[in-house]
Parts: structure tokens; sequence; C-alpha cells
């Protein structure tokens, strides 16, 4: 049975996994699905909180309305009846569910005011909230009705306004009335839509980006939810006062019921799939690990090997007839094919193809390298930028191939002076450059320089002709002259320039003289 054969049974039985895998991930839709559904009944039940509210709205017009609508106000409004503190007493505001009246005739003088506080069954006669609301808005007092959401110093209160008419149906007064969201009304409304309702600032409650779309509004009012912990959220709202500003934030804290019976469901469901994955699973592992990965192991380590040890050399041993087997066989053929490559491209990339000298790459390659262990050591090196004279006199007479003769022959006289531990490059044309690492003063340059001068200004024989060349050497020095390569590089091809105009075959350092032989 061939390995493909039995990588297809073996893959029967992973797709089982896979397909158990999914349906696994397919039930995470089923969770959020519990979720949304927590999700849409809280909001359900805060619906019925903002309902609530505005149900208290709409009693405190009914009530205004009924009162504007009075003799007994009209009277109150015309003749300043001071009888309206009776008419007011502390239990009509109890039982009508308002804590704030004001009263006012036409000419914004007051008549009647009054604020009860639920809580502490302390009554005063005035409505500081009231009178601040007309001040801050007074051309209502001649407006159509109005009511909202007002907040002064932090308290909030439900307003109603409305105009006070004769008989005739000629405005002669104003009258408002308010509840405040003080802790017996907050109490009314937690009995009411029987939730742990309570009333937050907006400065203390951020309302957060996401509530901003309208689409998730319920009753124009901006609604959230906060994950207070795995059992338990908050329901946010927030309540625009009449500027259609935040006003306050309702809110109450759930328990996430629904979600967390889907979880418990979801886990046991869950276990119940895992233990037979994980029994398709080892099975299955067990038989590929035996037949294949065993295998695909070793080679693997084989090839870490041979790039730990970054040796083309290793060949992967190579058993049997099978498709692992002509893997290993085509990969080590492929290793063949990499290692003749690399060492063309190495050539290709690092070598002068006439002189065989390091190319300009090499150079800066190596010497930025010794460059920088001068620089830790402390030691001094040299840069020598050199220039034959006469060559293009010999490349003209006697033809391109004798000039290349020529550069070769250099090359060798080149290799034969300096150490191994310098490096020497053919930059183009009959420019070379040098590098002299751990050298400690001029005069040891300056050595090497007459040597290479007197070497190459010798009659050379090409094939039958006799050529004279010789040398303009220039040279800076590290780090006397700077530190940098190129800088160095730079400061040698001026000082190259220089020996060229004193006359030729001769070396010059850096705003040196050219010391003349």
């Amino acid at each position: 049975m061939s390995l493909q054969k039995k990588i297809s049974v073996f893959f029967l039985l992973a797709m089982a996994v896979i397909v158990i895998a999914l349906y696994i991930v397919s039930h995470i839709f089923v969770l959020n699905s519990f979720t949304t559904l927590e999700n849409n009944r809280d909001s359900e039940e805060m619906k019925r909180v903002l309902v609530a509210i505005d149900k208290m709205e709409t009693q405190l017009v009914n009530r205004l309305n009924e009162y504007a609508d009075s003799n007994f106000i009209r009277n109150a409004v015309i003749e300043k009846n001071t009888d309206a503190s009776s008419f007011f007493n502390n239990n009509t505001f109890l039982t009508k569910q308002f804590t704030s009246v004001l009263l006012m005739n036409k000419n914004s003088d007051v008549i009647f005011q009054k604020r009860v506080n639920f809580k502490t069954g302390i009554s005063k006669n005035s409505a500081p909230g009231l009178l601040s609301f007309i001040q801050t808005e007074p051309s209502l007092t001649v407006a159509g009705p109005f009511s909202g959401m007002y907040v002064v110093n932090g308290d909030v209160l439900i307003i109603a306004l409305t105009p006070v008419k004769s008989n005739e149906g000629d405005l002669i007064g104003t009258m408002m009335i308010g509840r405040h969201f003080d802790p017996p009304t907050i109490r009314n409304l937690r009995s009411e839509t029987r939730l742990p309702i309570f009333f937050e600032s907006p400065m203390d409650i951020a309302i957060p980006k996401k509530a901003s779309d309208p689409d998730a509004w319920i009753m124009n009012s901006p609604t959230w939810i906060k994950r207070n912990s795995e059992s338990i959220h908050t329901i946010y709202a927030a309540l625009y006062d009449y500027k259609n500003k935040p006003g306050a934030i309702v809110g109450f804290e759930a328990p996430r019921d629904i979600y967390l019976q889907g979880r418990q469901t979801m886990f046991l469901w869950g276990i119940f799939t895992i233990a037979i994955t994980a029994i398709l699973a080892i099975t299955g592992l067990y038989l590929l690990n035996t037949i294949i990965f065993k295998r695909l192991n070793f080679f693997v380590k084989t090839v870490a090997d041979i790039r730990a040890k970054n040796d083309l050399s290793l060949r992967l041993p190579v058993k049997g007839h099978d498709e692992i087997s002509k893997l290993e066989r085509e990969f080590n053929r492929l290793l063949s094919s990499v290692e003749q490559s690399r060492s063309q491209i190495v050539k290709l990339a690092y070598e002068d193809s006439l002189t065989r000298l390091p190319n300009r790459a090499y150079f800066f390659k190596e010497a930025s390298i010794k460059l920088n262990a001068n620089e830790e050591l402390g030691a001094s090196a040299a840069i020598m930028f050199m220039d034959l004279d006469g060559f293009k006199q010999v490349n003209d007479q006697y033809g391109h191939e004798a000039g290349d003769k020529l550069l070769k022959h250099v090359a060798n006289v080149l290799l034969e002076i300096l150490r191994t531990t310098d490096i020497v490059s053919r930059l183009g044309g009959d420019e070379f450059i040098l590098f002299l690492p751990n050298v400690h003063t001029h005069e040891e340059v300056s050595q090497v320089a007459k040597r290479i001068r007197e070497a190459i200004n010798v009659p050379i024989d090409l094939d039958g002709q006799i050529a004279y060349v010789s040398s303009s050497i220039g040279i800076s020095f590290y780090p006397d002259h700077g530190t940098d390569l190129n800088t160095l590089i730079s400061y040698a091809d001026e000082a190259m320039f220089i020996a060229k105009e004193r006359g030729k075959n001769q070396y010059s350092f850096y705003k040196e003289p050219a010391a003349m032989e």
C-alpha cells in the first residue's frame, strides 16, 4: 500500500475531527445567541423603566392641565388669593405625586410657590427649581404648554408648564408643577417596574460612543450595557433634558442568568464532544506519527543540521521508494544544485572577473569589518588608492588584450607584496585600492608604497612587447584623517591626484607634501 493511499485513509479520520471541531465552533455562535436573547430581555426591561418615567411626565401634565383649567387657579391668579396654601397642602402633593408648584400672573409676579420633600416631610413656601427654570427660559411663560426634564445644581426633576387663561381665553398667568427624582420617587419606580433602579449624574458615568447609534436607542434614549462580571451586568439609559442634553442616567443591575444557563449547557456538550474528538485525534495522531511524522521529523532535523552548520555538503540518507524517499532524494539533488550555485554566486559577487582580485563590493564589506575591529583594538590602519601611470598609452598602443595582461601582472605584484591580512581590490579600469590594518606609523606605510612603486616601475613583457608603467599612490591614515571608510577612501583619492600632479610615480599622504624618491 503506497504512502499516498495510507494518507488518504487517515485523511478521512482527520476530516471527521475537523467536522467535530467546526461543530464546536458553531456552538460559539449559539452562545452568542443566548447573549443576544439576554440583551433583548434587558432592553425590554429598560423600556418598561422609560415607559414608567414617561408615564410620570404624562400624569404630571394631566394634573397640571386640570389645575390650570380650574376656577380656583384663575381666581388665585387674578385676585392673588392667598388661600392657595390650603389648597396645595402637603397631602395634596403626596396624593397627586408632585413635589413643587409655582403660580405667577401675566407680569411674572409670583402668586404662590411651594416645595415638599417627601423624604423628610418638610415643606417650604418656595420652589427654587421651578423659579430657576423660569429665569432660564422666561419666554416659555407666554408660549404654549411645555414639559420635560430639568437639571439644576445636580437636582433632577420633571417639570410641566402651561399658561393660565381666563374664561374668555386671555392669558392671565402661568402655572408650573414639578416632580423631583428623590428617594420616594425612585422607590415608587422600583415598585412599579420591579427592578432595582438607580439614577446617576452624566458627570459620573460617561455615555459610550456605541450608544450614540440611534438604532440602539429605546424611546429616544441612548441605551447600553456594561459587563460587571460573568454573572452580573448593568443596563443604562441616558435621559435627555429639555435642551436635548443628557440630564440623568438611569440604570439597573441584572443577573446574566440566560447567558450562564446557555454557557453551562454548552460546557457540558463541549466536554462530550471534546472527549470524542480526543479519542479520534489520539488514534489518528498515533497512526500518522508511526507512518509519516517520525520520518518527516528526521527529515526536518537533518535539514536543521545543514542550516545550523551551513554545510551544503551534508546529505539525507535515502531509504525505500515511497513518496518521502523520493522527497529525500530530490532534496539531496537540490542541495547539490544550491551548493554549486552558491559557489558561482559568491565568485561573481566578490571577485573581479579579469584580475581575480576581490572586487569593490568585497572590499567595502571586509574593509568595514576590519576598520571596526581596529577601532575596538585602538589600532591604526591605512587606505591606499593607486592609479597606473601610462596605462592608457599601453592600451591604445598594444590593444585591450595587452592592457588586460598588464592589469593581471599588477594584481599579482600587489598580492606578492601585501600581507595576508591586507585587502587589495580592483575598483575598475586601472584603479586599485588597498586596506592595511594594524599599521603603527606613516613610515611603515611609506615602505609598503615604495615597494609597490618599485615593483611596478619595471619593464613588463606582454607577449614580446615591452611596456612601461608606473603608479601614483594616495594614502589616508586611520584615525588621523578620519574614522569613516568612505571619507578615508575619498581622502586617499585626493592624495593620489596630488601624487600625479607632482610628476607621477610617487605616493602622497592626504594633506601632506608628496614624498619624492
